[in-house]
């Protein structure tokens, strides 16, 4: 008999007249388990971003879904949520194959979007070649450094306790989307936007006490994410951080420009 736990919540859901973002994001979760256990994908499909929708064509997706399924039988599925920070949810999935003794593994990635909650990712089915809302484009550099000013700022210095860093005479930044070595001006800082071809920590001056990198960046409309890495060059930088730091940003538009909306998840 096929068994569908209930999804397992930190918070109870309890609304009024409407329901809860919690409760919003446990059927749209049960959702997905039951278009997995039947094997629709469409429905799966409707639920991502339309972001991912206009880039990723429906026959495309099926096709990974239909790989990684392999036609066989779900009997057991029970997903959980990890975290809800800001605009964004994890989930993880475990579920079991007919006639397998490992549990199977999925981890999904939602927004809060404006029409709820949108799937972003889901690992396993999803591989690299599905990366989306990630183009060059003028509004992804705006976004880069609208994100990198903001992680820059007191807040976002204090969740990952390198507030009382000062900031670097200069700003080093590891990132693909400007001029390796070019030259620009952050919180009145100039900026030196580093190659990916060498590594920063063996040509950095050893007094600025890290360097960024723009570990993802993504737009899915109106609202997108930035993940923005520190990490310690200094020995002032390596005892504040102790190790590589990572910021989850939401930024949403506001009259053609990106402004800072919440945190996401800090490792």
């Amino acid at each position: 008999m096929l068994k569908i736990y209930p999804l397992l919540f930190a918070l109870t859901a309890v609304w009024a007249t409407e329901p809860k973002p919690e409760y919003q994001l446990e059927l749209k979760v049960q959702q997905v388990c039951n278009a997995l256990v039947n094997g629709d994908s469409r429905t799966i499909y409707r639920l991502f971003v339309p972001a991912f929708r206009r880039e990723i064509p429906f026959a495309r997706f099926d096709s990974a879904v239909r790989v990684w399924h392999q036609n066989r039988r779900i009997n057991r599925i029970q997903p959980q949520v990890v975290d809800t920070r800001g605009r964004g949810a994890h989930v993880s999935t475990y579920l079991r194959f007919a006639g397998e003794e490992e549990n199977d593994y999925l981890y999904q990635n939602w927004l809060f979007s404006d029409s709820g909650w949108q799937l972003v990712w889901i690992s396993n089915i999803l591989n690299p070649d599905f990366q989306f809302g990630s183009r060059d484009t003028p509004a992804m550099r705006q976004l880069a450094l609208a994100a990198l000013d903001h992680a820059l700022g007191y807040e976002s210095l204090k969740r990952i306790r390198a507030q009382r860093l000062n900031l670097p005479d200069t700003i080093f930044i590891l990132q693909p989307l400007f001029p390796p070595e070019s030259l620009s001006f952050l919180r009145s800082r100039p900026v030196r936007w580093l190659s990916a071809e060498l590594d920063p920590r063996t040509r950095l001056p050893r007094t600025i006490p890290y360097f960024l990198q723009l570990g993802q960046l993504r737009i899915f409309g109106t609202l997108a994410l930035a993940v923005v890495d520190f990490y310690p060059v200094s020995p002032a930088g390596r005892s504040a951080l102790r190790r590589y730091r990572s910021l989850e940003l939401y930024l949403r538009q506001e009259q053609g420009s990106w402004v800072f909306d919440s945190f996401g998840k800090i490792w």
